[in-house]
């Protein structure tokens, strides 16, 4: 292992942490996200652990801040095909489209689906108050620039109230996690099984699956007449 020399400047840290970053996302294309230890991020890089901890507090810190990096580039690739409809465009159509554009462009990044599939019960652990805040600052930046994109591309989600689309921009995000974990060890139990016929049912490809989902999503929210902190509960 190279001699470990400590980083002195900012820019120094900065070019550290990104190496460090740039080691963890080529670990993710190699193997699982749980297989990714502080030991295996040190040696890529030629630190030890106990080193790497000098720039991020924890494996879940380091793998977080890939999180926003990687829902960046999804949104850089997401917003081009969600341009804003033609004037005749209907309704249905846009969704339908929408729809689309998000399934094909999520299953275009699967290190951020893989991500976002360990957020909240493996990523968001470990950490202390000061990174959770961060993240979740940068996680608010990138909410706000996907509540955009799609009410661009929906004519009528702009008619609704902002927090309305920004849940459904972040709920159909989260679920995207979840479908990318399931339809997997799905795919996987299926076919060490030899893929028999009577589970046809639950065969579905994850493209598929997150599109009907959005896209049901997408119908629930034009429906809703109120947002959801103004509905009362009937007695």
């Amino acid at each position: 292992m190279p001699n470990f020399q400590r980083a002195r400047t900012e820019e120094q840290r900065t070019a550290r942490q990104a190496e460090i970053m740039a080691a963890a996302r080529g670990m993710l294309t190699e193997m699982p996200l749980t297989e990714i230890t502080l030991n295996g991020l040190g040696r890529r890089v030629g630190l030890a652990a106990s080193n790497v901890l000098r720039y991020f507090e924890s494996r879940e810190a380091v793998l977080l801040e890939l999180v926003h990096v990687e829902t960046a580039r999804w949104l850089d690739e997401l917003d081009p095909l969600l341009p804003a409809p033609s004037g005749r465009t209907s309704t249905e159509r846009q969704i339908a489209a929408a729809a689309d554009a998000w399934s094909r462009s999520l299953a275009a990044h699967p290190l951020f689906c893989e991500l976002i599939s360990a957020q909240a019960v493996v990523l968001e652990r470990k950490i202390s108050a000061e990174t959770a805040l961060a993240f979740k600052r940068d996680s608010m930046t990138n909410l706000t620039r996907l509540t955009g994109i799609l009410a661009r591309a929906v004519r009528e989600l702009a008619t609704k109230d902002e927090l309305v689309v920004a849940r459904l921009a972040s709920h159909a995000t989260l679920l995207t996690g979840a479908l990318w974990a399931q339809t997997r060890a799905t795919e996987s139990l299926l076919a060490g099984a030899g893929r028999p016929p009577e589970l046809e049912a639950l065969q579905e490809p994850f493209t598929d699956a997150v599109r009907d989902a959005f896209h049901a999503m997408l119908l629930g929210t034009l429906s809703r007449r109120h947002p959801p902190h103004d509905v009362q509960t009937e007695k």
